[in-house]
């Protein structure tokens, strides 16, 4: 098949190494920690080919939450792990050149399926803000 075709040879590689990578930063990846006193660490990491850029990229996305009561206070970064298109692909230390861009916001449970949120970005190196957003969620 075509598909078998385009996965063989060093795409494959590729994938089958980053999933590997992904698999051994992760270890208990998605478990919340909780810290104590409301505040918890969550990581995420995902791993992702892209087939019509032929690239291929890994990113860890910690994430710090205050909770009390219905509200969770939140910031988060995306660091960049892995990426094939980079002249040196392993791309973690091109995070310490630069600040990084710090998302953070607000949730608050109105009930069990109604949320209402507030969320910006502040880009540390520019030292601006990025775009504001107010919304609602309703889960059914």
């Amino acid at each position: 098949s075509v598909f078998y075709m385009y996965m063989e040879g060093r795409h494959m590689r590729k994938l089958i190494l980053t999933a590997i990578a992904g698999l051994f930063f992760t270890g208990s990846a998605y478990a919340e920690t909780s810290l104590g006193n409301g505040i918890s660490l969550e990581n995420e990491i995902v791993a992702k080919h892209l087939v019509d850029a032929d690239k291929t990229t890994m990113d860890l996305t910690p994430e710090v939450t205050w909770t009390t009561g219905s509200l969770d206070i939140w910031a988060n970064t995306k660091i960049g792990i892995y990426d094939s298109s980079a002249t040196d692909s392993i791309v973690l230390a091109d995070w310490f050149d630069q600040m990084p861009t710090m998302n953070i916001g607000a949730d608050y449970d109105i009930n069990s399926s109604t949320e209402v949120y507030a969320k910006t970005s502040w880009n540390l190196d520019a030292g601006e803000r990025g775009e504001m957003e107010l919304g609602v969620s309703f889960s059914f």
